[in-house]
């Protein structure tokens, strides 16, 4: 463990230590949650990271996710009979379900159940001719281009799956040149080289609710914070739930201010981190000191060589610090002079609405 000498430095930086205390803070902030979404995630026949895809899904604590790859196409639906799924996601490519599965399927979108397809997943029961008319597509694309900077406009911020989301950027692939069904109510456009204008939308197929969206090709997406909170929605959506869960914006939105700081501390810049971080921490220690502990604890460990989120906890009090909103992230990491340690930061709330980080701690 790292030795930060200072003992202001260790009360600020200790808000996320390791303890049962957190635990037990947790229990005592936490009310009883309503029942989780039970969530059925289909992926097979498309190449994907798989660890970081379904990374994605750990950021919305009211869900309960199960994961199936398809094999030929359409085994989640050989037998409905006690189907427990609220919703269904959609991230397969190109599968033959049988007479039977298809039957099935269409059966559930007779229940109401919701359904999210995902990116490549237009494609997925393509040789079901139904199919095309399910997603809202009225020509498919004549092309795709990797790793395109796309910008995002919010086409209707009135939507329950929009409302407060602003415009964005985003790594993603482009599909050229389709068209969809004019019924299609449109929630994202874009303007970016030839793609199609209109990247994700909604309606309603037999009963089910059905949001199709482009955006998902790669690990550059994933871990987009607004295509995150975006999916998450429209899962939500689909089942008639509120679309916003507080937890779950929490998590995503200080995972990416706790990534961002972490690549200031990565790159050295310790009097930048300090300078961003919230005042709480900088109300326990000094700027010189800060920055000499870092010296001192984390610049010896070396590069960053990789990061990944390991657990989220959203809290509401943490011992020894005023009540309000925490999220206690811990990644695991390999650097450099260590090649397996677990960092843990703490970013809070402020009062201006924006998350800062006000601990950090490091394995």
């Amino acid at each position: 463990m790292a030795n930060l000498n200072s003992n202001a430095f260790t009360r600020a930086f200790c808000l996320c230590l390791f303890t049962s205390a957190i635990g037990h803070a947790a229990e005592e902030a936490t009310v009883t949650p309503a029942k989780k979404l039970e969530v059925l995630v289909i992926a097979g026949g498309h190449n994907y990271k798989t660890k970081p895809f379904q990374a994605i899904f750990d950021n919305y604590k009211d869900m309960l996710c199960t994961f199936v790859v398809e094999k030929t196409g359409g085994e989640a639906f050989d037998d409905i009979d006690h189907w427990p799924y609220d919703a269904i996601v959609l991230y397969d490519y190109v599968k033959k379900p049988s007479d039977k599965q298809w039957d099935n399927f269409l059966k559930l979108l007779d229940r109401g159940v919701g359904l999210t397809i995902l990116h490549h997943a237009f494609k997925g029961y393509q040789i079901r001719p139904e199919f095309q008319k399910i997603v809202g597509f009225a020509t498919t694309f004549n092309g795709t281009q990797e790793g395109v900077e796309m910008a995002i406009h919010v086409a209707d911020a009135d939507h329950p799956i929009t409302q407060g989301l602003k415009d964005f950027i985003i790594d993603d692939e482009l599909y050229k040149s389709y068209k969809i069904e004019p019924a299609m109510h449109a929630l994202l456009t874009t303007e970016t080289g030839l793609n199609g204008k209109v990247l994700s939308w909604v309606h309603t197929y037999r009963k089910s609710p059905v949001c199709y969206l482009q955006l998902g090709h790669g690990p550059s997406a994933y871990s987009n914070p607004t295509f995150v909170e975006y999916l998450g929605r429209a899962i939500r959506w689909t089942t008639g739930r509120p679309t916003v869960n507080k937890e779950s914006a929490a998590v995503v939105q200080a995972v990416a201010v706790a990534e961002a700081w972490l690549a200031l501390v990565d790159d050295v810049k310790y009097g930048e981190g300090y300078e961003t971080s919230a005042d709480y921490l900088k109300n326990v220690v000094g700027k010189d000191e800060f920055v000499k502990s870092l010296n001192a604890a984390r610049k010896p460990l070396g590069k960053l060589i990789s990061r990944e989120v390991k657990s989220t906890n959203y809290l509401t009090s943490l011992p020894g610090a005023p009540d309000g909103e925490y999220v206690v992230i811990q990644f695991k990491t390999s650097l450099e002079n260590k090649k397996s340690t677990i960092e843990t930061i703490t970013p809070m709330l402020g009062k201006d609405g924006k998350w800062r980080v006000s601990g950090y701690f490091i394995k």
